[in-house]
């Protein structure tokens, strides 16, 4: 069971970044995504990079492990003279990425979008994945705007969005386990010391869960950390107690951790006029018509904005 981590886990109930794309696959802020959204928003990259040309230097804000730049790196028609570089808040380097990857990807972190400590005009084109809106989105627009002398094109999560929805019903789905449910301290009293009433706590507790499951648009977490605590029961026949109260203060550290991202997220949505003040920003900085596409699920799911401009040539 990959959520339940036999090796002694940190119990802060907050949740380092750097910590989460050390762990992470380089497509994790997509993972959970219909198939078809994640399609299209990796075929809208490639279209955008398969037209670039020979020495083209990008800059992806707010990059986490570089799933941008991947795509990037493996649509150029060439990769002569082209300069990749990454930058996130979080404390990512080059050296994360998976093994056997080649230049020209160079990854920074501890750098925050909305102060760049890089030269004005930098780079032919700026881009950001749901990443940009984390920081103080007008001045992280604003530094992208500084750094660009070509292109800008950012993804940027939707407000009224189901990807903000579903992930803000999380934060409030991890609160209710952990106030009013008292997840995590049931399970602690339960496998400290085993009675007829701890297992009945453990069943109320269970049942709520599956209760409220059908009740969400996406009961996904709640299954999972319902199959979480049945999995305990496996495995405190294998390990000593205080290996399995480890465990579980692992678990209550990543539900921590994930709500902690889930309201970052849902903080982080922007809406139709915000996103006009964006256009309107670009514009004014010498973009020429920037453009405003609304990212859909076949079924007609808003995911995010797709926002893009090109700057008028001297």
């Amino acid at each position: 069971m990959a959520s339940i981590d036999t090796q002694k886990t940190k119990t802060s109930n907050s949740e380092d970044w750097g910590d989460f794309w050390s762990r992470s696959a380089i497509d994790a802020c997509t993972a959970q995504f219909p198939d078809d959204a994640r399609k299209t928003i990796a075929d809208h990259w490639r279209g955008i990079f398969a037209a670039l040309p020979d020495g083209i230097s990008i800059l992806d804000v707010a990059t986490g492990r570089g799933a941008v730049l991947h795509l990037a790196q493996n649509t150029l028609p060439s990769l002569n003279g082209v300069s990749m570089l990454g930058v996130d808040q979080a404390e990512i380097e080059t050296a994360a990425l998976p093994a056997g990857d080649a230049a020209p990807i160079v990854i920074k972190g501890g750098i925050d979008a909305a102060d760049l400590p890089l030269p004005d005009g930098a780079f032919d084109l700026v881009t950001s994945q749901f990443g940009l809106e984390y920081a103080d989105f007008h001045r992280a627009l604003g530094e992208c705007i500084r750094v660009c002398r070509g292109r800008f094109v950012a993804l940027v999560h939707a407000a009224d969005g189901i990807v903000v929805r579903q992930n803000g019903a999380q934060s409030g789905q991890i609160g209710w386990l952990m106030g009013e449910i008292g997840f995590t301290r049931l399970l602690k009293d339960h496998f400290a010391a085993p009675s007829r009433t701890s297992a009945g706590h453990m069943d109320h507790a269970l049942t709520a869960i599956r209760e409220r499951a059908r009740t969400e648009e996406n009961p996904g977490m709640l299954a999972k950390l319902y199959n979480d605590a049945l999995e305990l029961q496996n495995l405190a026949a294998r390990y000593p107690v205080a290996e399995i109260l480890n465990m579980i203060d692992g678990m209550e550290y990543r539900m921590a951790a994930h709500a902690m991202r889930m309201r970052a997220l849902a903080d982080a949505g922007r809406d139709a006029n915000e996103m006009q003040a964006a256009a309107a920003l670009l514009e004014a900085a010498g973009f020429a018509a920037p453009s405003l596409a609304p990212e859909r699920t076949q079924s007609g799911h808003l995911v995010g904005w797709w926002i893009d401009a090109a700057r008028t040539a001297p």
